[in-house]
């Protein structure tokens, strides 16, 4: 349900901007049913590599995370305090520049707090897509603490929950919750 719902949201729009915060065995379809411009961004080498080897076709961007899981809190507080370059990532001008019409957050992994988390990816979107209505956000993992802390300081006030999609308790992944926003 969580791959249909945004196959159906991508589909449903001609020639669209796609950005998508990870690089997966998902990244062909969405590239195949985007008719616009699709990029990917990873953090992830050895990701990075083997599908770069294995669809030569995507347009892939390597980004770096410098952060961790146990900065959430304290990068979220100097936001807050004012320092609004804390949450930032070194992104190409090209997809800063770019009017996005779905962005994905589904990366970095995020598996605990010793590895980097998606607070940055998810203010990315937040900031990639504000002053702009209409843009579809997804967040994978979002029952996750950051997912949720972050989309809640950021999207919930921007943007329209859509739905949210939790995966059934006999799914590989039981409790996985995809988040489906829009700007407005």
């Amino acid at each position: 349900d969580q791959y249909k719902t945004i196959y159906k949201c991508i589909k449903s729009k001609v020639k669209s901007n796609v950005l998508v915060f990870g690089v997966g065995g998902d990244s062909d379809l969405w590239h195949e049913i985007n008719k616009g411009k699709t990029v990917f961004l990873e953090d992830n080498e050895q990701w990075f590599n083997q599908v770069q080897q294995q669809s030569p076709h995507l347009e892939l961007c390597k980004i770096n995370y410098t952060d961790k899981g146990w900065d959430a809190d304290r990068l979220l507080d100097e936001y807050i305090k004012g320092n609004k370059k804390c949450l930032s990532l070194e992104l190409p001008e090209e997809i800063k520049n770019t009017k996005w019409d779905v962005i994905i957050v589904d990366a970095p992994a995020g598996w605990s707090d010793k590895y980097p988390c998606r607070m940055k990816s998810i203010y990315e979107a937040y900031n990639l897509s504000k002053n702009q209505k209409g843009i579809d956000i997804f967040v994978h993992d979002s029952q996750r603490k950051i997912e949720t802390q972050y989309s809640n300081y950021f999207l919930t006030p921007n943007c329209e929950l859509i739905t949210e999609i939790i995966e059934s308790k006999t799914s590989k992944f039981p409790g996985r919750k995809l988040s489906h926003y829009k700007t407005k």
